[in-house]
């Protein structure tokens, strides 16, 4: 059962507290579809959180009001508020477990634990970024990559909100890895009036980037798989075992050159 319309999730501009208040009212909800309440307890179904009544009525608040009440779980992302809210879960005895997403702290690990992943992503970004916010550049690009191609690829920005965008921005630019080394050759040859920053143009050239880039994409790949498997409705508990066996073989089991790369 899902929130209500006027109790839609932002994250980005509630508070945890507002946003604990929204999770309980959930969790209420549901406890009343799927267990009986307590001897003289009644229901509950305000919104806003506050259970004013009549001294002679008890309303049903907690765990402990419903018969056999089943045991909680709270798992979430992890920018600031939710790792708030997570806290806030366990403190008021709610929740008998609350935690981050492991595969997206996975892939956190990854980028910021390692000097080269995290180097070669940066190169990605830092690649992605200009292009597409250089109006020339990406129009000579878009050209390049019809006459390569046959049709126009949009460039994919990894951010930290969709880890999945980490090994599709990889495919993609590991893809269309001819179109962009050619734009140096093809600004100078055709003497076109487009200023390429030394920085894009060293990147642009560097053989250990792209080596790296391939490499990035091996290791995400597994990875991102699970993640999007996992985000779907079809998954279920069992699956979660079996994803994270999966990664964990896909891991002791890189290529040696992947390694290397990164």
């Amino acid at each position: 059962m899902g929130p209500k319309k006027d109790s839609v999730w932002d994250q980005f501009h509630e508070s945890a507290d507002n946003l604990y208040c929204k999770l309980m009212n959930c969790k209420r909800r549901l406890l009343l579809t799927i267990r009986n309440l307590a001897l003289g307890f009644q229901p509950t179904l305000d919104l806003t959180g506050d259970f004013d009544s009549d001294d002679n009525v008890l309303v049903a608040t907690c765990n402990k009001h419903f018969v056999n009440a089943p045991m909680f779980n709270f798992c979430s992302d992890s920018p600031s508020v939710m790792v708030k809210l997570r806290c806030l879960c366990i403190q008021n005895d709610e929740f008998v477990f609350a935690f981050g997403c492991a595969l997206h702290n996975l892939c956190m690990d990854l980028v910021k634990e390692f000097p080269g992943i995290k180097n070669i992503v940066k190169h990605m970004v830092f690649l992605v970024k200009t292009i597409r916010k250089t109006h020339l550049i990406q129009q000579l690009f878009d050209k390049i990559s019809k006459e390569k191609y046959g049709q126009t690829l949009v460039l994919i920005l990894f951010t930290k909100r969709r880890w999945g965008t980490i090994c599709d921005a990889a495919k993609r630019l590991n893809r269309v890895r001819t179109a962009i080394c050619q734009l140096p050759t093809e600004i100078l040859s055709n003497e076109l009036n487009i200023d390429l920053a030394p920085k894009l143009h060293d990147v642009i050239l560097d053989t250990a980037f792209w080596k790296g880039l391939v490499a990035l994409e091996v290791l995400f790949s597994t990875i991102c798989a699970c993640l999007t498997y996992l985000e779907g409705d079809e998954s279920t508990l069992s699956s979660v075992y079996a994803c994270f066996l999966a990664i964990a073989h896909h891991l002791q089991t890189l290529p040696p050159n992947v390694s290397i790369a990164l």
